[in-house]
């Protein structure tokens, strides 16, 4: 009913701005009956409330002066017990003072013209201002118990609300031609049911809020500053603050105490923006900057909060995020936002920080930076990118995006593993001295941890599983490894083939495969070669499982051999090549007499060396076979050397094939061969042996 009432006083003002004689006694008549119905007045209500306009109208400014308004040529004029009603005409001066005296409670100014205004200490009136003209500086200072409402206003002059506390203000469709000034005032509304509002409201003089108490929520709605706008010093005591607003100079917001949430909408600054965000360090407490563009410059100077989301907006210019105090905020959220230039504070970082579908027009220099829980996910980045000695503490997202210029990650470390799945690399890619601190166990959690993520508040048809992110992660470490390839380097594209291979075997093992499947000896292939090699990218490791074969093969000779003698002969020699010599002569005997036994003997020593091979193979007791393995290979080496590579003693010890030894030199010569090939080829791809 509000808004009829105020579409009625626009068409009123473009009437009479056109003709100021045009009679517009019809609209006149539709807000009348549309004020009746506001209050719910009876016909004879409605008829005693005519008969009192007829006789206040008739008695003219006269009665008028008795109420402390001083005024003439006034159109209309109603009274309602303590209400009354002014259409048209000037006011030289309204003395509230006289006026509350009097018993009036309700005040509403339509379509006038006021010169000057005088409060008392206290107001109790509720002050409605409808098309109003003040011409020359007004000043409120006074305590506002009712409401107090301007729409459709004009102020010519300076507009001064000092030292003033209002219950309920709005200004809606308002003009204010000079200064506006709110300076050390309180808004109250203590029903809490209205929010204060400027709506549709236009300072074409600077606009300055300073030392200022809110206690009722705030609202700039599509309001329009021509010139400087200065809020500092402010205590927003209130749920929420909402900027919906043109600003066409500087705007310095510094200094302000927010309770609880800010909102920049649908906003558009035309030159340099100074934004300091104080919430007094308290958790929960969130910024928000939506569908907004920034053409000038803008610096985020201090900032205390729990969340901040930045959303379809554009930074034309430059931003810069300078946070005194994060020690309390959470999560750092951009999306769907364009930057030109950005600069932001490393101590950022350490924060969860998440670029969504973001551009960056300019280069980015996050040389050294720290970084925790960050995502750049589909982004695109036109300029270059300098990741340069920067440490990835956590998780690092490049999901799906898009790299037009260089893109350095030079000497740079990761400590868990990165997602570049789907991710687009135009230009090159400089990932030189990178160091890759996670291994398969720490790709494995991030690849599960992913999917809990995502799938935590999915519907059962929206879910991903794991093999599906472990796809994703592989294709990630393909991109890298083509990237590098292209570049030539070689060397560090094999340590992402590693990585590509580590998320093939998640993938297939998330399968849970059958036996003797091909995906099921995939499986177990990668995983044999991922711990005997790394995948061919660990020399040592090669080496070791080298070692581990023949170690495995010396403790079983000597085992055999030892064993032999010490159940048939009592005295047993010292020398190698006497011990030899009696397990021959025992073998032989054997053969002629027992060789069932001895089948047995060969399957068991076969069970065994599988056995302890499959051992070697575990991360726990892998280092402890280690070391006795470099024990027992050198004792092999003093003592038998020649059985290091068993088919020469083969050839010329002319074994028999149901010897022990010769059952575990043909298992070893196998595994020796297997592992051998191995070393070469991690030789090989890490450039030892030349291609």
């Amino acid at each position: 009913m509000c808004d009829e009432i105020i579409k009625c006083v626009d068409k009123i003002l473009e009437s009479k701005a056109k003709d100021s004689a045009l009679d517009t006694s019809k609209l006149e008549s539709k807000i009348d009956s549309l004020v009746y119905k506001l209050y719910n007045l009876t016909k004879d209500e409605i008829e005693i409330h005519r008969k009192e306009i007829m006789n206040l109208t008739t008695s003219g400014t006269h009665n008028l002066t008795t109420l402390g308004i001083y005024a003439n040529n006034i159109e209309k004029i109603e009274k309602q017990e303590q209400k009354i009603f002014i259409y048209g005409g000037v006011i030289d001066k309204i003395d509230f003072e006289i006026l509350q005296e009097t018993g009036i409670t309700y005040l509403a100014i339509n379509l006038s013209k006021i010169k000057e205004i005088t409060f008392p200490q206290c107001t109790n009136l509720e002050i409605y201002f409808s098309g109003v003209t003040f011409d020359n500086v007004v000043g409120f200072k006074s305590k506002f118990y009712g409401a107090l409402w301007f729409a459709n206003c004009v102020f010519n002059d300076n507009a001064v609300f000092k030292n003033a506390t209002f219950n309920n203000v709005d200004f809606i469709y308002c003009v204010f031609n000079q200064q506006a000034n709110f300076i050390k005032s309180v808004f109250e509304n203590t029903k809490r049911l209205h929010a204060m509002q400027f709506r549709d409201t236009k300072f074409l003089g600077s606009a300055y809020f300073s030392d200022n108490i809110f206690h009722s929520n705030i609202g700039f709605y599509n309001v329009e500053f021509q010139k400087e706008l200065i809020i500092r010093d402010n205590r927003f005591e209130c749920d929420r603050v909402v900027f919906n607003v043109t600003c066409q100079a500087k705007v310095t917001c510094t200094y302000n105490y927010f309770q609880h949430e800010i909102v920049i909408n649908e906003s558009e600054f035309n030159h340099d923006v100074l934004l300091s965000i104080d919430f007094n360090t308290s958790k929960g407490k969130e910024v928000e900057i939506k569908k907004s563009i920034i053409n000038g410059d803008m610096a985020l100077a201090k900032a205390a909060f729990g969340n901040m989301l930045i959303q379809q907006s554009s930074f034309n210019k430059g931003v810069g995020i300078f946070v005194e105090n994060f020690s309390n905020t959470e999560v750092i959220k951009i999306s769907d936002t364009t930057f030109n230039l950005l600069f932001i504070q490393k101590e950022i970082f350490k924060k969860r920080v998440i670029f969504e579908k973001c551009m960056f027009l300019k280069s980015m220099d996050f040389k050294e930076y720290e970084f925790q829980k960050v995502a750049f996910n589909t982004c695109i980045f036109s300029g270059n990118m300098y990741f340069n000695n920067a440490v990835f503490k956590d998780s690092i997202d490049f999901q799906g995006c898009e790299f037009e210029e260089t893109a350095c990650f030079y000497g740079a470390t990761f400590e868990k593993s990165p997602n570049f799945s789907q991710a687009i690399f135009k230009g090159s890619l400089n990932i030189v001295n990178t160091n890759l601190n996670f291994d398969f166990e720490n790709l494995k959690e991030r690849i599960k941890q992913e999917c809990q993520n995502f799938n935590a508040n999915k519907g059962q048809e929206n879910r991903k599983t794991l093999d599906k992110f472990a796809n994703d992660f592989r294709d990630s470490f393909r991109l890298i490894k083509n990237a590098l390839i292209k570049d030539n380097n070689l060397l560090d594209a094999s340590n992402f083939h590693k990585y590509k291979l580590y998320c093939k075997e998640i993938e297939l093992d998330s399968k849970n495969p059958k036996i003797f499947s091909k995906d099921f000896i995939d499986k177990w292939q990668l995983f044999f070669y991922r711990i005997t090699s790394n995948h061919h990218t660990d020399l040592l490791k090669s080496f070791h499982s080298l070692l581990m074969v023949i170690g495995i093969f010396a403790f079983l000779n000597i085992a055999t051999i030892i064993g032999f003698n010490c159940y048939c002969l009592q005295n047993i020699s010292l020398s190698p090549y006497t011990l030899i010599a009696h397990h021959n002569v025992i073998i032989k005997h054997l053969l002629n007499c027992n060789y069932i036994s001895l089948l047995g003997i060969n399957f068991a020593l076969a069970v065994v060396f599988m056995l302890l091979f499959c051992f070697s193979l575990c991360n726990k007791i892998r280092k402890i076979i280690i070391s006795l393995s470099y024990f027992l290979v050198l004792l092999l080496l003093i003592s038998l050397p020649q059985y290091i590579i068993p088919t020469i003693s083969i050839f010329t010890d002319k074994r028999p094939f149901l010897d022990p030894l010769s059952i575990i030199g043909g298992i070893y010569t196998i595994l020796f061969a297997i592992m051998f090939f191995s070393l070469i080829k991690t030789a090989r791809k890490n450039s030892i042996i030349p291609h």
